[in-house]
């Protein structure tokens, strides 16, 4: 009976020890120009195929939590900004701190032109007007 009990205990002991040994990545995310926070920007690491993120706060705060230690590429992605990507090493649990600066990118624009004719109810002269979206 004893060792029965001793048999349990170890192999729940061990089971703790691995469901306990996650790492957790965070940081903050700013404007590389002005040094200003930036909110909502998606902060994700790929694993084997899938994706686990999370996004920035109002103060662009960001935490990815429950990750086994090993080596990730993590990425920060908003638009009008250039998508960096960091490599981060996660050794045991605990926390590793991963800040990023971002550059703002244009993207380029169409024009769209927009024509209007004379109309049954008025006299509203024909126009051309071109509008660039950036």
């Amino acid at each position: 009976m004893i060792k029965l009990f001793k048999y349990i205990f170890s192999i729940f002991f061990i089971l703790t020890i691995n469901a306990q040994q996650t790492s957790t990545i965070s940081g903050f995310v700013r404007d590389n120009a002005s040094g200003e926070p930036l909110s909502y920007v998606n902060i994700f690491v790929v694993i084997e195929g899938s994706y686990k993120g999370s996004a920035t706060n109002q103060d662009g705060y960001y935490v990815i939590s429950d990750l086994v230690p090993g080596e990730y590429i993590v990425n920060a992605s908003i638009i009008g900004y250039k998508m960096i990507s960091n490599n981060v090493t996660l050794l045991r649990e605990g926390s590793k701190y991963n800040n990023f600066l971002l550059g703002s990118e244009t993207t380029a624009g169409y024009s769209v032109g927009i024509q209007g004719a004379l109309g049954v109810f008025g006299s509203i002269a024909s126009t051309m007007t071109t509008v660039l979206i950036k």
